[in-house]
């Protein structure tokens, strides 16, 4: 979940859930059809203070019977706004008038503040190295819509837009020069923030490792983002940073950032801090994570579904005589109408995420809604694929791709007790969370990156195929699924390099597609395909792997269900990963075509990128299903890219059907 708070009060109980508020409470409620009194405000809506990239409900309780509501914005009525509660990211002054036949009451005022401006967490630090070495500087940010640009000696770096920049004496940099990051929103009215600048010093002899400043035990809330640092002298340094003695893939900076942190994540932290001349570890920092209620954001999105329905006209929230219709967001909740989606281009049913379908407040209403049941990780996911699919339209306007072509529906009725699905869902992309059931459900989950990386330049300009280094060069980077990737790549990795796994984990087929994916006509294949049984074929038992390799396997879970609200990934990464299910999950590859199963970064950079095509990783437990494979891609000929689905043996859907 996103690092703003939610408020939810319920049953005169003030419980802290995240960054957001949700007011709702106790009282005599309005059960009664029949206006008996005057309307009365027992709960009025509350101030609250947010970041704007989840939404703010606004919620009042009155009593009076057969109430009806309006609330206003700095004293005008907002359109489409007449139930009890208020879903919103605007900032502004807002009133809810409760009338009934008998009379009126209006509420007092609460006021939305929108905190706007992206805030550094980690600042670059200054660094020292000896002549002709390069090092990273680097930024840790939270915010929406970041972009970067460093500066040199106050002089714009062109092409060095990452959170990342290395410096070094082959590119003109001198022990003179001094650096600084520009961190900036896509949010209107944010302001962009400057770093603490910073010096590349340049020594003619090796100076052995020293920390300055060790990294500070952390206390966080299941959901939220959390972030170590250190700081050191000496010359050409390097950093590993290890999570209970084992060595964390990829944590090779002077800080360590986990995005969406969850219960597997709490332990004991250090970092290693390397050069030519020796090596110093640093004291060991904790990592506690508070848990989450189970079910506890279900009230949340309830009440911003029912928001989002309000806003509807009355076609537009009917529910649809057909499973493919595009014309409402109402389906019953039924086998036919939850499996209608693919991964094909083209129609979807539920409402289009486009502004020729939703009105500004709809698509506002809608954006609430998405923010509020994903996780920031799960919301950036989403609206980055949507952006890859307009690189393909652009790239190949043949293709009929576009994130205009993205779909919400709901499979029932969005409620506090019946069971529904809130359905997000286009060519490369559908999310089906199941709510109200015995079985908490963020599958099945398909996510795909058509392509992989790329680029878009100021001047409209697509490019597909970058390096590491001309990503940074040729315009805003952009690698939808690399979460997903680096897990899967480590994975594999690990597997691979073992002399024992890199056989017992094979697969003796070539795998040239997904085993459990959706087809274009639908996920037909749920319920229709069984999933591999016994012990052989399925690859090597989790529990038999080293501890390290573990540690991979549990990243690749988590990287999928960092995706979903802190609840959801709360409770199926406590089903998932427990040692008894580990005991009886398998986890297994396939080679791709060069020979080995090649999860690199930037495969369409390569003379032969079909050489990555069809490597393939699953995660195969007594519940959860997870592959990955890299495509051949028949729409930008010549190129690959990547294909994913999560499912949940026993609660695909909600377990309903």
């Amino acid at each position: 979940m996103p690092m703003f708070t939610r408020l939810f009060l319920r049953s005169c109980t003030l419980l802290i859930l995240s960054f957001t508020l949700l007011l709702s409470a106790c009282g005599p409620g309005e059960a009664s059809k029949t206006a008996t009194t005057l309307p009365t405000i027992s709960t009025q809506p509350l101030s609250a203070t947010s970041t704007g990239d989840q939404p703010t409900v606004l919620t009042v309780v009155a009593a009076g019977g057969a109430l009806a509501y309006q609330w206003f914005k700095d004293g005008t009525a907002v359109a489409g706004a007449t139930a009890s509660t208020y879903a919103t990211q605007a900032a502004g002054s807002y009133t809810v008038t409760v009338t009934n036949t008998l009379g009126s009451v209006t509420s007092s005022a609460a006021t939305l503040t929108i905190t706007v401006d992206p805030v550094i967490t980690v600042p670059p630090q200054s660094v020292t190295v000896t002549a002709g070495k390069s090092a990273e500087l680097s930024v840790v940010a939270t915010g929406v819509g970041l972009t970067y640009q460093w500066f040199r000696n106050s002089t714009l770096i062109v092409g060095a837009t990452g959170s990342s920049y290395t410096a070094s004496t082959t590119n003109a940099a001198t022990a003179a020069d001094s650096f600084y990051v520009v961190v900036s929103s896509s949010r209107t009215g944010a302001k962009a923030v400057t770093s603490s600048t910073v010096t590349l010093s340049i020594s003619a002899t090796a100076i052995a490792p020293a920390i300055t400043a060790a990294p500070a035990s952390l206390t966080v809330t299941a959901g939220n983002a959390a972030s170590f640092a250190v700081q050191a002298t000496g010359t050409d340094l390097t950093y590993q940073w290890f999570k209970d003695a084992v060595a964390i893939t990829s944590a090779t900076r002077a800080s360590y950032a986990i995005t969406t942190v969850a219960a597997l994540n709490a332990g004991s932290y250090y970092v290693v801090v390397t050069n030519s001349v020796g090596a110093v570890a640093s004291s060991v920092a904790t990592l506690a994570v508070t848990p989450v209620g189970s079910n506890s954001n279900t009230a949340v999105v309830v009440a911003v579904a029912n928001a989002f329905i309000s806003t509807l006209n009355t076609s537009q929230a009917i529910v649809a005589g057909s499973s493919l219709s595009s014309a409402t967001v109402l389906f019953a909740n039924n086998l036919d109408n939850a499996r209608a989606w693919s991964d094909v281009v083209g129609a979807r049913h539920g409402l289009r995420l486009n502004t020729a379908t939703l009105s500004v407040l709809q698509q506002s209403a809608a954006d609430a809604l998405i923010s509020a049941a994903l996780s920031t990780t799960g919301t950036t996911l989403m609206s980055e694929i949507r952006l890859s699919d307009n690189a393909v339209a652009s790239l190949n306007p043949a293709s009929g791709a576009g994130a205009a072509l993205y779909s919400i529906a709901f499979i029932g009725q969005p409620s506090a007790t019946l069971p529904w699905t809130l359905q997000l869902t286009g060519h490369q992309l559908t999310y089906n969370i199941t709510y109200n059931t015995s079985l908490p459900s963020a599958t099945p989950m398909f996510i795909g990156a058509q392509p992989p990386n790329w680029t878009f330049s100021s001047g409209g300009v697509y490019t597909v195929n970058n390096t590491a280094s001309t990503a940074n060069t040729s315009g805003t980077p952009h690698a939808a699924m690399e979460s997903q990737r680096l897990a899967v790549s480590a994975l594999a990795t690990s597997l691979q390099s073992s002399t024992t796994t890199v056989s017992t984990a094979k697969l003796a087929t070539t795998m040239s597609d997904l085993l459990m994916g959706p087809t274009a006509s639908g996920d037909t294949r749920y319920k229709a395909v069984a999933y591999p049984t016994g012990t052989t074929g399925r690859g090597v038992l989790v529990s038999t792997l080293t501890t390290a390799q573990q540690a991979t396997v549990k990243a690749v879970v988590q990287a999928w269900a960092a995706t979903q609200a802190a609840d959801v990934a709360q409770t199926l990464l406590g089903v998932y990963l427990t040692d008894i299910a580990l005991a009886s999950t398998y986890v297994a590859y396939a080679p791709g075509t060069g020979g080995v199963a090649d999860f690199g970064a930037y495969p369409n950079a390569s003379a032969l990128p079909g050489n990555a095509g069809n490597s393939y990783l699953r995660i195969d437990g007594p519940r959860v299903w997870i592959e990955f494979i890299v495509a051949s891609d028949g729409t930008l000929t010549g190129n690959v890219h990547y294909r994913s689905v999560w499912r949940d043996k026993v609660a695909d859907y909600g377990g309903q059907y």
